[in-house]
């Protein structure tokens, strides 16, 4: 049995999904395990499920989660709310996770499912780390997602900075928690401790899959021997979705002037504010747009004709081809599905990863250039807008990026890749 373990938002889960229906249809027994409400994406396509009780929602929802999501591109405060955000739930995720992951054969985890590496080793067992974004795996190219960008025109300096700040990320990630896994691996599980710096020289060595597009983050010819960019990993389960009749008229009115605004699974401090900046800023810049409540709920009065709500799951490998442009959070699930469909695309990032996904779109030339969450305003806004779709040259970029991407096939990759 392959079990799939991912710990996150909905767009964390998402690629996890592509993966599951890609082993189940090739004839390989799969379980996904992750968080309790997923539970209905996982039985849409057919495969075994097991719940976490961890709410990401409930999680972003409260005074940790808030304080987190306002990090921004502070790395003190990211890691301090970070780690008063995971701590509550970790002792309890390690026993649920050690239940859910009983019986595989092979274990695929994301970045916060880190505790199977060490399940792996007492089963006797292989386990492989995805990454949705280049966090782990040191190159002197560009660093880390989510770490601060330092160029001070000195290569040297610059090539090393780089290289830190993956070592950085990694004892993030495993100092705050040592004292607690050490003990667990010791007691429980009766394994050796782990070198004071962690496991992340064995992690190096073996097979590392990044689950992204080689066409958006080229591979670095200095990466460790075991990990690979598979291209995206798209979960096409679409096909018998239709839009309700009144949606699919507004869109039909005016594709070409028509954006998508959304910012997923962020829980805005100020939704209100936001999305009454939206409603100005669609007014003004003259475009019509299609605005997804999200996890943050935005909702605003008096709607114009202009403007269609909406509350519920669209899928967006079907909605983004519908529209002219996308103006997201850059998370990367949203910015693969962006630019898979050839759309220009609008970032307003809040936090972490989603700082680095907003540069590449930019730097690719799909895209006008990123303002922060906390730096948006009604002209920005407007701007940016107006931008997706009078823009051609990045509507041309973002087009010629999307027909490299849909050549790809990552799930194919990953599987192929798999023991």
């Amino acid at each position: 049995m392959i079990s799939l373990l991912t710990i996150g938002s909905r767009g964390d889960l998402q690629p996890f999904l592509a993966l599951a229906k890609g082993l189940k249809d090739s004839g390989r027994p799969v379980r996904l395990v992750t968080a309790e409400r997923f539970r209905p994406y996982a039985e849409q396509i057919g495969v075994d499920f097991v719940g976490l009780s961890t709410d990401p929602l409930a999680l972003l929802q409260s005074q940790d989660g808030q304080a987190w999501l306002q990090s921004d591109q502070n790395p003190l405060a990211l890691i301090t709310n970070l780690i008063k955000l995971g701590k509550p739930t970790f002792e309890q995720m390690l026993s649920e996770i050690e239940v859910a992951l009983e019986g595989s054969s092979l274990i695929l985890y994301s970045l916060f499912g880190s505790l199977s590496f060490h399940l792996a080793e007492k089963w006797g067992i292989p386990a492989i780390m995805v990454h949705l974004q280049p966090i782990m795996g040191q190159t002197a190219d560009f660093p880390a997602a989510g770490s601060p960008v330092f160029n001070l025109g000195i290569p040297a300096f610059t090539r090393g900075y780089n290289r830190f700040s993956y070592k950085f990320v990694e004892q993030v990630m495993w100092q705050p928690f040592r004292s607690i896994t050490q003990k667990w691996r010791t007691q429980h599980l009766g394994l050796p401790k782990e070198r004071f710096w962690g496991p992340y020289q064995k992690l190096d060595q073996i097979l590392t899959l990044h689950a992204y597009s080689p066409t958006v983050v080229p591979q670095p010819a200095d990466w460790p021997s075991g990990h690979t960019a598979t291209g995206y990993w798209f979960l096409d389960a679409d096909d018998g979705w239709q839009p309700a009749a009144e949606f699919e008229q507004f869109l039909a009115v005016d594709p070409a002037s028509t954006v998508y605004i959304g910012f997923g699974s962020m829980v805005d401090a100020e939704p209100k504010k936001l999305a009454d900046m939206i409603v100005s800023a669609v007014k003004q810049s003259g475009v019509r747009c299609v605005l997804s409540a999200g996890w943050a709920n935005l909702q605003a009065k008096d709607l114009p004709d202009s403007i269609y709500l909406q509350s519920g799951d669209i899928p967006h490998s079907w909605l983004f081809k519908q529209v002219a442009g996308v103006v997201h959070h850059g998370g990367a699930g949203t910015t693969s599905a962006g630019l898979r469909a050839g759309k220009p695309g609008f970032v307003v990032p809040y936090f972490a990863d989603q700082h680095f996904w907003a540069s590449r779109v930019h730097v690719l030339g799909a895209g006008p250039k990123p303002v922060r969450r906390k730096k948006l305003t009604l002209e920005t806004l407007s701007a940016g807008l107006h931008e997706l779709v009078t823009n051609r040259t990045i509507q041309q970029q973002a087009a010629a990026i999307g027909q490299k991407i849909q050549q790809e096939d990552g799930v194919k990759k990953a599987i192929e890749l798999l023991p």
